[in-house]
C-alpha cells in the first residue's frame, strides 16, 4: 500500500504468493465490502508505485486479477489511481481494455471521469470503445461532461464519438453538464449539436439547457439557445440530477438574482412573467424573497401586478419579502402600492412576519405605509386556527429585537399602549411565560403594572409566571430589582413569591426573594410554608437552601411532625439525607 519495495521483495523472498489478499472475513464495513481487499499489483498500481507494480509483475503476480466485490480489475484502479505508466504497462501485457466492473463501467470511462486524457489517449490506441456504455446508459463523455473536464470532451470528440447521446433516463452529455454548472463544456458541445433539429423534433434537451444556464447565470449559453430560437417561456425537464427541472428559466434567474439573464430572457420574447407550478412561486416573488430589488422592479415594470398572489401559499411580493427579511425590496413595493394588509393562506400579513421576524426597520416601514397594529388575524397553526394580533406575535417571537418592535407597536397603536386594556396584559404575561425579558421591559416601560393600588394583583401574577418559566432569571431580576415588586404579596391562598419559588423555581429565585426579604416563615391558609413546598415538589435546591437559612429556634417541632411532611420525607430520600445533613437532625432525627 504504501509502496515500500524493500519490504514487498522481503515477504516475496520468504514466501508471500504475489496474488495474496485478506481473508474475506477481515475488516469488512457495513456493507460487507473488505475495503483492503486487493492484491499487493491492486494496491500498487491503485497507488501508482510502478517499481513495486514490475517487481510483481516479474514475480509471477496476474495483471487480469479482478476485486471479488466490484468486479474492478487492475487496469481500472490504475486509471483511478492517476498512474498512466502502469495503464500502458497493464495494456503491454495483455489486459482486457474494455472489461467492465459490476456497473458495467470500463477503464475508459474511469478515465474520462478523471479528466485523465493521457490514460484515455493509451486505452482508445489498445481497442478501447469510445462510446461504450454502462448500465444506466452512460458514456466515457457523459461522465467528463458531467464532471466538467472540457479537454477530455474535446479528445473525446476528436475521437468522432456521438456528442449527446442519451442515457436510459434521457439525460445526455449537454444536459447533465448544464445542470452541473459546466460552462466550458456546454459550449464546447454546442458546437457539436444540432440544437435546430433538436428544437424542431420538440426535444426538451435545448430547454433544460437553457434552464440550466439561466439558474447559473451564463449568458453567454443563455444568449445562443435564444438566438437559435429556444423558447424562453420553456420548461426543464424533470430528471433527478437536473435540479432545475420543471420550471422557467425566468422563474430561475429571477430566484438566484441573474438580472442579465433575466433581461436576456424578457428581450427574447418571455412573457409568461407568473407562471406557477403546484409548489412553485412565481418569479417576481422569487425575486422579492431573495431581495433581488432590482429583478423585482424589472418585472414590475413589465406589468407584474404588484398584488398578485400566488395560488397555493397566498404570497404577494410583500409579504415573502417581509418573511425573508428584504428591507430595500419592502420599501420599493410600498412605493409601488403594494397592500400591507394582505394575509397569506395561514392568515398572516407582512406585518406579523416582520414581527415574527424580528425586524424593527420593516416593522416601521409597514406600519407607515398604513399597515393595521391591531389587526387580529386567523392563524393556521398546527392544524388549527389561532386569534393573533402583531403584539401577541412580538410576545412569542424568540428574536432579540422583539422589545424594540413592542415598542413601535406602542407607538403606532393607542390599543396596544393603553395599561387598561386586558388583551394588551395577557401579551405581557404570554411574553413573561415565554421568558421574553426585553419584552416585558418595554411593557414595564410603558406603565403596564406600575404598582398602583388596582395594579397590584396584576403585578403579583406577573412575578408568579417569572417565577413558573423557565429560563426567565433576567425577567425576575428586572421585576424584584429594577421595578421593587413586593415580595411579601400573598396570592389568594394566602401563598407568597417564595412559596412558589420553592416549588418550581431553581436555587438561584429562592436565594434572591430571601436577600429581598422574603419570609422564609409565612405559613400560607393551611399551614404551610416555603420549606413544606420545596419538600412536596421534592426541591432539593430550594430546600438544602432553605434548610440552611432557617434558624432551627424558629421552626417548631409539631409542624416538623407534620405527617404529611413524614410521608413526603419517606417518599423522598434524597430530601431526607439535605435534612440529615444539617441541625436538623437535633429536633427532627431522620430514621
Amino acid at each position: 500500500m504504501e509502496g515500500h519495495i524493500g519490504v514487498v521483495e522481503v515477504l516475496l523472498n520468504h514466501g508471500i504468493l504475489p496474488d495474496q489478499i485478506h481473508d474475506p472475513a477481515d475488516d469488512e464495513d457495513e456493507t460487507g465490502y473488505d475495503q483492503t481487499r486487493l492484491t499487493a499489483m491492486g494496491w500498487a498500481a491503485a497507488r501508482g508505485h510502478k517499481d513495486v507494480f514490475e517487481l510483481l509483475l516479474a514475480r509471477g503476480a496476474s495483471p487480469t486479477w479482478k476485486e471479488p466485490y466490484k468486479d474492478e480489475s487492475i487496469l481500472m484502479l490504475a486509471v483511478e489511481g492517476g498512474s498512466p505508466d502502469i495503464v500502458k504497462r497493464l495494456l503491454e501485457v495483455g489486459c482486457e481494455v474494455d472489461a467492465r466492473d459490476r456497473d458495467g463501467v470500463t477503464a475508459l470511462a474511469r478515465a474520462a471521469r478523471y479528466g485523465d486524457v493521457e490514460a484515455a489517449q493509451a486505452l482508445i490506441d489498445h481497442g478501447a470503445d469510445p462510446e461504450s456504455q454502462d448500465r444506466r446508459g452512460e458514456t466515457p463523455i457523459f461522465y467528463a461532461a458531467k464532471e466538467g473536464h472540457h479537454r477530455m470532451v474535446e479528445f473525446l470528440l476528436g475521437k468522432a464519438v456521438a456528442p449527446n447521446p442519451r442515457t436510459n433516463d434521457g439525460q445526455s452529455p449537454l444536459s447533465t453538464a448544464a445542470a452541473q454548472d459546466q460552462p466550458a463544456c456546454v459550449a464546447l458541445l454546442l458546437k457539436h449539436i444540432d440544437i435546430d433539429s433538436e428544437i424542431a423534433a420538440g426535444a426538451s434537451e435545448a430547454y433544460t439547457v437553457l434552464t440550466s444556464a439561466a439558474a447559473f447565470g451564463h449568458e453567454s449559453v443563455v444568449k445562443q439557445l435564444l438566438e437559435k430560437g429556444v423558447d424562453p417561456d420553456s420548461k426543464g425537464a424533470r430528471w433527478t440530477e437536473c435540479f432545475v427541472g420543471g420550471r422557467t428559466a425566468l422563474s430561475w434567474a429571477a430566484e438566484k438574482g441573474h438580472f442579465g439573464n433575466v433581461h436576456l430572457l424578457l428581450k427574447h420574447g418571455a412573457v409568461d412573467l407568473c407562471p406557477e407550478g403546484d409548489d412553485d412561486l412565481p418569479p417576481h416573488i422569487l425575486a422579492a424573497g431573495n431581495n433581488h430589488k432590482d429583478i423585482v422592479a424589472l418585472l414590475l415594470d413589465r406589468g407584474v401586478d404588484v398584488n398578485m398572489s400566488h395560488s397555493s401559499s397566498g404570497h404577494t411580493t410583500l409579504s415573502k419579502a417581509a418573511d425573508e427579511y428584504a428591507d430595500s425590496v419592502v420599501q420599493l413595493l410600498l412605493e409601488r402600492g403594494a397592500d400591507p394588509n394582505h394575509q397569506i393562506s395561514d392568515g398572516r400579513t407582512p406585518l406579523a412576519l416582520a414581527v415574527l421576524g424580528g425586524n424593527p426597520s420593516l416593522v416601521k416601514a409597514l406600519l407607515d405605509a398604513g399597515a393595521d397594529p391591531d389587526s387580529e388575524i386567523n392563524w393556521m397553526r398546527y392544524g388549527e386556527y389561532e386569534r393573533r394580533t402583531p403584539l401577541q406575535f412580538a410576545a412569542i417571537s424568540s428574536r432579540s429585537e422583539a422589545g424594540a418592535i413592542v415598542k413601535l407597536l406602542f407607538e403606532y397603536s393607542a390599543k396596544c399602549r393603553d395599561i387598561d386594556n386586558i388583551s394588551s396584559h395577557e401579551v405581557l404575561f404570554a411574553a413573561t411565560k415565554n421568558a421574553r425579558a426585553e419584552v416585558v421591559r418595554a411593557f414595564l416601560e410603558q406603565g403596564f403594572c406600575s404598582g398602583t393600588k388596582g395594579d397590584a394583583h396584576n403585578r403579583h401574577r406577573l412575578l408568579l409566571y417569572a417565577l413558573e418559566s423557565t429560563g426567565s432569571r433576567d425577567i425576575i431580576c428586572l421585576l424584584l430589582e429594577e421595578y421593587g415588586f413586593d415580595v411579601h404579596f400573598q396570592d389568594d391562598e394566602g401563598r407568597t413569591a417564595l412559596c412558589w419559588a420553592a416549588m418550581v423555581g431553581s436555587e438561584f429565585e429562592v436565594r434572591l426573594l430571601l436577600t429581598k426579604g422574603a419570609d422564609p416563615l409565612h405559613k400560607d391558609k393551611e399551614g404551610h410554608n416555603a420549606l413544606f413546598y420545596a419538600i412536596h415538589s421534592a426541591n432539593k435546591q430550594a430546600t438544602q437552601l432553605l434548610v440552611e437559612y432557617i434558624d432551627v429556634r424558629d421552626v417548631k417541632k409539631d409542624y416538623l411532625d407534620n405527617p404529611q411532611v413524614a410521608t413526603m420525607l419517606q417518599e423522598r430520600p434524597d430530601i431526607q439525607k439535605v435534612l440529615q445533613s444539617h441541625y436538623w437532625r437535633k429536633i427532627y432525627p431522620v430514621p
